[in-house]
């Protein structure tokens, strides 16, 4: 089989259309140098390709959202590529010499790409706060009991919430390099600064750079009704 089978590029898009149409986001400061990052409210452009098969017009939406964000961030990071394909496991797949993430709610896209010479990986997540339905629903699959008192006088709403992004984020930047699936119970985040910085410990053994006991710190922010974390590990 062809690599180019394995990852098939996604229809070509117009790079002047970035530039015209969207109405890029403000993001908070939760990226570090060389990281090129972009985001939007507008889940539908008439622009946008045909959607993929298989996928409903929400998920097709959001789909189609994070690629022209990525796209967007590929131009910014210097890239002459800006499609990014998509894996035998269904993760995108970024042109040579970049590594990336995407990321969607049912409100908002976003992409983060940096230079491979610069970065081992990117993790990106944004998540709405957690109604009384999610945290019905997830907060006691995704947190601990240790994750549930840290800090204590934190909102439970936005705690949840932050624990769970911080998850999606370690598992966005560490899977494309271990190319294991793990869950959030294989993780705990056992540190929250005031100072937007946050630290998750690996409880399980992910090869050799990724032991159990490993520690990965992030940054997050919490602005307009989203948490919002990245990972980035450097080189």
């Amino acid at each position: 089989m062809h690599s180019s089978d394995r990852h098939p590029k996604e229809p070509s898009i117009d790079p002047l259309a970035l530039s015209v149409e969207e109405d890029w986001l403000v993001l908070p400061p939760i990226f570090g140098p060389g990281v090129h990052a972009r985001a939007t409210a507008n889940l539908f452009l008439p622009s946008d390709p045909p959607p993929r098969a298989g996928l409903s017009p929400k998920r097709a939406r959001e789909f189609a959202a994070g690629r022209r964000c990525a796209a967007r961030a590929l131009m910014d990071a210097g890239s002459r590529e800006v499609a990014v394909g998509v894996g035998a496991e269904k993760e995108p797949s970024w042109p040579a010499g970049f590594v990336g993430s995407i990321t969607h709610s049912h409100a908002r896209a976003g992409a983060a790409v940096g230079s491979a010479s610069l970065l081992l990986g990117i993790g990106l997540d944004f998540e709405p706060l957690f109604d009384s339905d999610a945290m019905r629903d997830a907060a006691g699959v995704v947190m601990s009991e240790a994750e549930r008192v840290l800090p204590a006088d934190w909102p439970a709403q936005e705690l949840a919430t932050l624990v769970f992004s911080a998850k999606e984020s370690l598992y966005k930047c560490l899977n494309p390099l271990v190319r294991t699936f793990f869950e959030f119970a294989d993780v705990e985040v056992v540190e929250l600064s005031s100072r937007g910085f946050f630290r998750v410990r690996l409880l399980r053994d992910l090869g050799a750079l990724f032991g159990r006991g490993s520690l990965v710190e992030g940054r997050f922010a919490i602005a307009e009704g989203h948490v919002h974390t990245a990972i980035e590990l450097r080189r």
